[in-house]
């Protein structure tokens, strides 16, 4: 049985994983301009590590995530 110090650290770690893979998502596919030459961004192999890792620990991506909002920013009301 899991005790809810863990239970606690998982959902941590998933939140913090979902934000890392929000950020990446936004900029995978972008244009950056790298010592006067266009780069486009991919973090393919990335997105898919963070999405293998949170499936293991239970991250049902059939359904939509949350999209996570910073604490305190202009969005933060529209979680309540």
């Amino acid at each position: 049985m899991e005790s809810k110090l863990e239970a606690g650290a998982d959902a941590q770690f998933l939140d913090a994983m979902n934000y890392a893979l929000y950020s990446l998502v936004r900029f995978d596919g972008l244009v950056a301009l790298v010592e006067g030459k266009q780069v486009r961004m991919d973090f393919a192999y990335e997105i898919d590590r963070l999405k293998r890792a949170m499936e293991r620990l239970g991250v049902d991506f059939s359904r939509p995530l949350i999209a996570p909002i910073k604490p305190g920013g202009p969005m933060s009301d529209r979680r309540k």
